[in-house]
């Protein structure tokens, strides 16, 4: 056999190496030089080394930062390692789909252009609703992007265009999906009595984003105290927590602790 030698020492193929051998340097897939050429790379092992951990494809030579094959094993296992693809390959778009379906954060890494592209947008979404605000300005404005990322998380809604907060029936469906988006709602939106009712049938904290007018209506707050939800009287008006039927039926159904949502006038008279 002829040896090769590589930086002076000599090298034998993965197939024939011995654990004994004075000679030689056994070669390994981590740790090699940057500059080591892919000849001396065992590629077999190389996958296995990154479908367990594609992080690891940052330490790897630069012949396997290029190698579409290795690096797409990489990205699969986890999307975050397209950032340590060659350059040529995180313009591949495939690539940097197999990226985001991995890893719905992925979508920082990619450039602009593909911060841009619906379909890529779209899918890291899915997966991770708050990479929303990774996405081009004109995207996080288009109102099926933010439910599909709300869908994934509430909190994208901090990540939606100022436009959509505006919009009544994107709002109407982000507080279906958790009331605490009602707190984004444009002003004139908060008089909306049908969203907040909603809103209210999940938390009774809902009532602190409404406008004074629907704080104060009757109808609404006393839906929400006959479900036994009397704390609601503590973001409600004044004046319905100066209602003697309406703290009567909250304190039937808080066991007394709703007295301390009634006014000073009903307190004095317990």
């Amino acid at each position: 056999m002829v040896a090769t030698k590589y930086r002076g020492k000599v090298l034998t193929p993965y197939a024939k190496r011995f654990a004994n051998s004075q000679d030689e340097v056994v070669i390994r897939n981590t740790g090699l030089p940057d500059d080591t050429p892919m000849e001396l790379i065992d590629r077999v092992m190389m996958k296995n080394i990154l479908e367990g951990n594609g992080l690891a494809l940052e330490d790897m030579p630069r012949v396997v930062r290029h190698d579409r094959e290795l690096v797409e094993v990489a990205v699969r296992e986890n999307g975050l390692a397209f950032q340590f693809a060659g350059e040529e390959l995180q313009q591949d778009k495939q690539l940097a789909m197999i990226a985001i379906e991995a890893t719905g954060e992925a979508l920082q890494l990619l450039k602009e252009d593909f911060r841009a592209d619906g379909d890529i947008v779209h899918q890291a979404v899915m997966s991770c609703g708050v990479s929303l605000q990774y996405a081009s300005e004109e995207l996080r404005t288009i109102a099926d992007m933010g439910l599909e990322a709300l869908r994934n998380d509430w909190q994208a809604i901090e990540y939606c265009g100022e436009n959509l907060y505006r919009d009544r029936d994107f709002m109407f469906e982000a507080v279906k999906m958790s009331w605490r988006t009602l707190s984004y709602a444009h002003p004139d939106l908060n008089g909306d009595k049908e969203m907040l009712r909603i809103a209210l049938k999940q938390s009774w904290l809902a009532l602190a984003h409404a406008s004074q007018e629907l704080r104060a209506d009757r109808e609404l707050v006393g839906e929400r105290v006959e479900a036994g939800n009397w704390q609601i009287l503590l973001n409600a008006d004044e004046a319905l927590r100066d209602d003697r039927e309406l703290v009567h039926t909250a304190v039937s159904r808080g066991h007394g602790l709703a007295l301390q949502c009634a006014s000073a006038r009903l307190r004095d008279d317990q």
